[in-house]
This record gives structure tokens, C-alpha cells and sequence, in this order.
């Protein structure tokens, strides 16, 4: 066998596709889905055969729109066919609406409400890991795969991330050019909300901590750094804004340790571009994160309250709350990490993201505002939460607004 698991849905069901395949994988089962692969297609169907084939069971997550799907019933009926066992999982609608023909007297589980869906994956888990948790798998053909050049934002994306030979040359290189504390967090795909809208996050690597003074100044000081004008060529505006701003702004506390502060957007964003073209990995892209990402590495799949948990406790973040009224050492608040250990993102500073502010969107070439993430040293705690979200305008500094990096590889498509 390949796979544990062939998943059959709906493409307009990709979203709840996307976070069962997430819970099966931390269960440590192999999935196959459709992803990447162009559907209709003779390949696309060919690999459809040889994955179903290859599955210990097909998991059918039901709605209307799968109900009414071809192609669902195609997988139903060959998996059916050839004796492989089919387990379903009604997303939307309800049996009258949802159910293909041809089983309407089998069993389903209901994950249609939020405080269903945990426990009857768990049961789903807990059935497929008893009948099929022995079962050795082997290397898939290539021709299952996603075909070269696809998106891969699944079990592919996470691997090449923990990559020691892919990533030990941005890691090495980073340890050397800027000086300590830096450190790569992996952040592993999953999902969050905003605005009541899912939002699927690949993998990716968050830095552990904001940038620091010390760490800020390396790109100031460097011959090729704050002072080449090609590291803000990235948009009309931020050439017009640096023309009229030539050197940088005073830090506004000191301490090698301390966040940068008094730093811009278009600023944070030239510190980016002069690391990617110091370090040179290809395949990959250093930039701010979006408040996607940001949001996924504060709350997790637990979707906590704040980075730590569910309740606030002032010795986990430097906020007003502390009463110290200034930013503290990135170091200073072990106890705030976030699951993925990602520190500081509650507390000490708000950091920039890549996003324009409320429509999510990534627009370099204009003056909008952008992104805010992350409560400050000046902040309530009632600011301190994971979802909390602030904007201003990208030439705008702050004593209290700093910047983290992100590293994504480049998703190339067809």
C-alpha cells in the first residue's frame, strides 16, 4: 500500500478538505488527495485508479456539491468495485442532499458543527489506525505524485522545510550575518480564520524573535545595505519615500537585544530584499509575513487566546500591564513562546506584515496601509490577543512597531 487514506471531495469543499488532511497527518496516516493534478485529465484519471488502488480506504467527505459530482461517484463506485472500504463524513447539507446514490443506507459521521467535527475525527482516526495502523507502506509511484511545477503545499512543502540540506545554508549563513539571538522556527501548514473566512497557511519559517537593533544595524552599517537604492526598487513609492528620507532614523531605545524600533514598512521591507540577496537560496524568498501566517504561528491548531494559552498572565509578556513602559530584551519572556515557539508575538512590540490592512492582499506597488500584528510594551491586554489586528500607514514610525522575517519557498505554477 501507499497511502492510508484516498480522500474524495469537492473541489468547493477544498477548505474542510484541506483541515481533515491536516488532522490525519498529525495522526501520522498518509493521505492522498487530487491536489495539484488537473482533474478530468487522462493522467489525472490514470492516477486516481493507481492511488485508490494503492489505499488501505477511501474517505469521502459529503456535501451537495459532492453529491452531485461525477467525479466523487466515479471514486465511490472503483473504490467500491474493488473491494476497498469506504468511510463517510457529512461536511454540508444533509442526507436527503448529500448523499450520492447508491448509499443512502451507509453510515456517516457528522462533522458539520465545530464541537462534532474533533470528536468524530478522532473516532475516524482512532477506526482507520485499529484496521490499517500495520499495514507497511510503500514509496509512491511518481506518476501519483503532483506533476513538476504544481503548487505543493501539503506533506511535500513541510518536508522540504525540515530539510537539513535545503535549509542549512540560510540557517548557517543567517547565524553568521546577523548577530545572535536568531533562530528559524518551522511552522507546519494549517489553517486560520479571519473575518469568518478560512484561510489555508503552507508551511513555512517564522524568525523566533523580532529584529533587533543589533541585528538591523549589520544592514545599515553594510557597504550594500541601508544605502543601495536597490533594495527599495521593490515600488515606485518607496523610492519616492527614501529619496526624501536618505538615512535612517535613530533607534529609540538602546540595547543590542532590544527590538528595532522607529522602523517603517517600506524600511522593514528593504531589510528583507538585502537578506535574500545576501544569502542567496534559491527556491526560497525572506520577507514579512502576512497576517495569515502570523495569525497561524500566535494560535495554532489549538487556536489559543494568546501565544502561551487561553488566559492572560502579565509574566509572559512584556505589556503595560508590566509597568516597565519600554521594549525588553527579545530573550526576556521564554514563557509567552507560542506552540511553535515563536516568542515576543504578544507584547514588547506590533510587528509589520506583508498584507495591505483589511483586504488581506499583497500590494508593494502603492501607499496603503498595511498590516499591524502583535500587542506592544505600551499596549492593554486587552491588545495581547492572537486575532487582535491594527494597521498604519507603511511610511509611518513608531516607538512601539517593529518587524520579524518570515522564509517561504517560492511556489512555482505551471
Amino acid at each position: 500500500m501507499y497511502y492510508h487514506i484516498f480522500l474524495s471531495y469537492s473541489h468547493k469543499d477544498i477548505d474542510v478538505m484541506q483541515q481533515i488532511r491536516i488532522d490525519l497527518k498529525n495522526a501520522n496516516l498518509r493521505i492522498w488527495t487530487d491536489e495539484g493534478i488537473e482533474p478530468g485529465t487522462p493522467s489525472w484519471q490514470k492516477a486516481i485508479e493507481v492511488a485508490i488502488l494503492g489505499s488501505c480506504c477511501l474517505v469521502c467527505i459529503l456535501s451537495p456539491d459532492a453529491a452531485k459530482s461525477e467525479w466523487v461517484r466515479e471514486e465511490l463506485n472503483f473504490a467500491r468495485t474493488h473491494g476497498k472500504p469506504v468511510l463517510l463524513m457529512m461536511a454540508r447539507g444533509d442526507e436527503r442532499v448529500s448523499v450520492p446514490f447508491g448509499y443512502s443506507t451507509s453510515q456517516w459521521v457528522d462533522i458539520r458543527k465545530r464541537e462534532l467535527y474533533a470528536e468524530n475525527v478522532k473516532r475516524l482516526i482512532g477506526v482507520i489506525e485499529k484496521r490499517f495502523g500495520d499495514v507497511e507502506m510503500e514509496e509512491p509511484p511518481e506518476m501519483i505524485l503532483p506533476p513538476h511545477g504544481a503548487p505543493r503545499l501539503g506533506q511535500a512543502q513541510t518536508e522540504r522545510l525540515r530539510s537539513a540540506e535545503t535549509l542549512a545554508s540560510a540557517t548557517g549563513q543567517l547565524s553568521i550575518l546577523l548577530p545572535e539571538p536568531f533562530k528559524w522556527c518551522v511552522i507546519p501548514e494549517g489553517y486560520v480564520e479571519i473575518d469568518h473566512i478560512r484561510y489555508p497557511v503552507p508551511a513555512f519559517q517564522m524568525g523566533k524573535y523580532p529584529i533587533t537593533n543589533q541585528q538591523f544595524h549589520v544592514f545599515v552599517d553594510a557597504e550594500d545595505g541601508y544605502r543601495n537604492n536597490e533594495w527599495w526598487s521593490f515600488s515606485k513609492v518607496a523610492q519616492e519615500w527614501r529619496k526624501l528620507s536618505p538615512r535612517q532614523a535613530d533607534r529609540d531605545f538602546y540595547g543590542d537585544d532590544i527590538p528595532r524600533t522607529n522602523i517603517n514598512w517600506y524600511e522593514a521591507m528593504a531589510f528583507c530584499r538585502w537578506l535574500n540577496a545576501s544569502l542567496k537560496t534559491p527556491g526560497f524568498m525572506i520577507t514579512l509575513p502576512t497576517e495569515q501566517q502570523w495569525q497561524w504561528a500566535a494560535e495554532g491548531e489549538e487556536r489559543r487566546v494568546y501565544p502561551w494559552g487561553n488566559e492572560y498572565d502579565k509574566n509572559r509578556a512584556n505589556t503595560l500591564k508590566t509597568g516597565i513602559e519600554k521594549p525588553t530584551p527579545v530573550t526576556d519572556y521564554p514563557g509567552g513562546a507560542s506552540i511553535f515557539g515563536v516568542m515576543d508575538m504578544c507584547g514588547n512590540v506590533s510587528e509589520w506584515c506583508l498584507n495591505n490592512h483589511g483586504s488581506l492582499v499583497v500590494e508593494l506597488e502603492n501607499d496603503k496601509s498595511k498590516a499591524l500584528r502583535g500587542s506592544a510594551w505600551d499596549a492593554s491586554r486587552s491588545f495581547a490577543r492572537s486575532v487582535t489586528r491594527d494597521f498604519a500607514e507603511p511610511s509611518m514610525r513608531s516607538i512601539s512597531v517593529g518587524f520579524r522575517i518570515c522564509c517561504a519557498p517560492i511556489v512555482e505554477t505551471s
